[in-house]
C-alpha cells in the first residue's frame, strides 16, 4: 500500500490529476496545462506516490516524467478498468 494515489487523464493540451491518500481522501484535483506537468510533480507529489496513467498515445512522455517523481507508475487502458 501507498500512502498516496495519483490519476492520470492525459490529453494533447491539458492533463486532469487527482491526488489521494491512502484512506482514499481526495487532497486535490487539478486540470492543467501540459507544459505544467513537470512542476505540478515537483510542488504538490509526493516521491512516495503510486501513479496510474492512462493509456493514449502520447502517454510516453508522460510515463518517463512521472518515474523521476513517483515510487510507481503503472499504464492502464480505460476500458479495463473497472469502476
Amino acid at each position: 500500500m501507498y500512502p498516496f494515489y495519483l490519476g492520470i487523464d492525459l490529453h494533447l493540451k491539458r492533463t486532469y490529476m487527482v491526488l489521494m491518500n491512502a484512506k482514499g481522501d481526495l487532497i486535490e484535483k487539478e486540470r492543467i496545462s501540459n507544459q505544467e506537468i513537470r512542476e505540478y510533480l515537483q510542488e504538490k507529489v509526493p516521491q512516495e506516490t503510486y501513479a496510474v496513467l492512462e493509456a493514449t498515445r502520447n502517454w510516453p512522455f508522460m510515463y518517463d516524467l512521472l518515474n523521476e517523481h513517483v515510487q510507481q507508475v503503472d499504464l492502464v487502458h480505460a476500458k479495463g478498468c473497472g469502476q
